[in-house]
């Protein structure tokens, strides 16, 4: 059966409020999951779902993604600890490597990524277990630590959000999922889990034993030009970013040059010659709107669910028919219409 999940608030719209309200709105509406994103200069993960742990009761809740590189393995196994026993075993935490741009500006090194993934996971696992540990890896040094507090069933599911095919693959290989980002189209999600497949399988784990979750804009409405239009700008910065677009278009038969306008209008590469995530500062320089006038609609409705609740299914079913097991809904609209539409 696939699973559902609601991405809630996030950036500089979101309030405590909403942020807490819509997880308990998810769950009245009989959604699986509640997720955050943890971006570096917003809202915090473990601070936010500490929050909604306290006023859901069966909603899992996930973080899609934080990355390690911000958090000492032993304090990133201590706060997902902390987080699943105030949530009663209920966390799902997705590790990520961020962007080397991002991390640069708040005075981290994009380091050994594939490295920094592996020992982290393999690190936390170990010291989920309790009793003293030590590791000696490239990047993840501990010395004998003895944790005195470790997750309610002894672990938490670890999903990596995933791009490429190396990464991919290193998900397949030692996670209990993959977390693909919006916008990933059904072609796209359908060579993301062959990827994810080789992985387990060079590990000796079957693809079956994986969570394949993705996030999916959506909105259920008879208004589809007028929902087309509203998601372009964020489909544009997604696929604007250099090399991105390119991986998103795998399998679609679309001519990659169709992303060209869209990164000129979205001044990528004078952002990033100043050593700027485009994620941040794009839109402090040009307008949605001017965005939105390079990308084609057909990007967006590949890439979304957009349609009434009877076409929905249908386009949901792309989706689900291409690997995933678990959908993470991204949409402001009531959780009960979302779920009774797609479920």
């Amino acid at each position: 059966m696939t699973r559902f999940g609601l991405l809630l608030p996030l950036g500089g719209f979101a309030t405590p409020q909403s942020i807490a309200s819509r997880a308990v709105e998810a769950e009245a509406a009989g959604f699986d999951s509640a997720w955050v994103i943890e971006d570096y200069y917003s809202w915090e993960a473990f601070g936010s779902l500490g929050y909604v742990a306290a006023v859901t009761k069966r909603v899992e809740l996930g973080i899609s993604v934080t990355t390690p590189y911000v958090r000492s393995a032993p304090l990133l196994a201590s706060s997902a600890a902390t987080l699943d026993q105030f949530a009663d075993g209920r966390l799902i935490l997705g590790l990520g490597r961020s962007s080397g741009t991002m991390l640069g500006q708040i005075g981290i090194d994009d380091r050994k990524p594939f490295a920094t993934m592996r020992e982290y996971t393999e690190a936390m696992r170990l010291l989920w277990r309790g009793g003293e540990m030590s590791y000696d890896g490239q990047v993840v040094k501990i010395d004998r630590i003895v944790p005195d507090m470790t997750p309610v069933d002894g672990s938490v599911p670890i999903v990596i959000g995933a791009i490429g095919p190396k990464m991919l693959e290193l998900a397949g290989e030692i996670a209990d999922g993959v977390v693909l980002t919006g916008f990933s189209p059904p072609a796209y999600v359908a060579w993301a889990v062959e990827h994810v497949a080789a992985g387990a399988a060079r590990a000796g784990r079957n693809l079956s034993e994986l969570d394949i979750i993705v996030m999916v804009a959506t909105r259920i409405t008879d208004e589809i030009a007028s929902a087309t239009e509203e998601l372009k700008p964020w489909l544009g910065l997604a696929y604007g970013m250099n090399g991105r677009g390119e991986i998103f278009l795998t399998g679609s038969g679309i001519d990659p040059t169709v992303l060209e306008p869209i990164r000129q209008a979205l001044k990528i590469d004078e952002i990033l010659s100043e050593g700027l995530e485009p994620y941040l500062h794009s839109y402090k320089r040009v307008t949605p709107a001017s965005v939105a006038a390079t990308v084609p609609d057909h990007l967006v409705t590949a890439a979304a669910v957009i349609s009434p609740p009877d076409a929905a299914r249908a386009q949901l079913q792309a989706f689900i028919d291409a690997g995933a097991t678990h959908i993470i809904v991204d949409s402001p609209q009531p959780a009960d219409v979302l779920l009774n539409a797609l479920a």
